[in-house]
């Protein structure tokens, strides 16, 4: 579990896990005083069943990366292509993915030492 608080004081918690009993459980959820946002985990169809034994019955996760993301990943290799065809920026940047790095390897000193890492100016 990681938790973040941004430089205006918003706060960011994550839960990591490698074991979900339960299926592939891959979800973000933001919520605050104007609301939430879920994007839920797949399945392959959202047909649910309520009845006397169950409260919801549901068609199990999605449970290889591959069947979860394939949209994902076409969308992520069409923009790349049409970035280099059309020589325009790409979504993703540099300093995009170095932060996520020092976010990550704050986390770690964190866990380390058992003390919280501050993080400046990264990049």
């Amino acid at each position: 579990m990681v938790i973040m608080r941004t430089a205006d004081g918003k706060l960011c918690h994550i839960n990591n896990s490698r074991r979900a009993a339960f299926g592939y459980d891959q979800r973000i959820e933001l919520f605050g005083s104007d609301g939430m946002v879920i994007s839920d985990n797949k399945k392959a169809h959202e047909l649910k069943f309520y009845g006397s034994t169950t409260t919801e019955g549901a068609e199990p996760y999605l449970n290889f990366f591959i069947e979860r993301y394939a949209e994902a990943y076409e969308a992520e290799i069409a923009a790349f292509i049409a970035a280099v065809r059309d020589a325009a920026p790409t979504q993703a940047t540099f300093d995009d993915g170095y932060r996520a790095l020092m976010l990550a390897e704050a986390a770690v000193e964190s866990a380390r030492t058992g003390k919280k890492v501050e993080v400046h100016d990264i990049v």
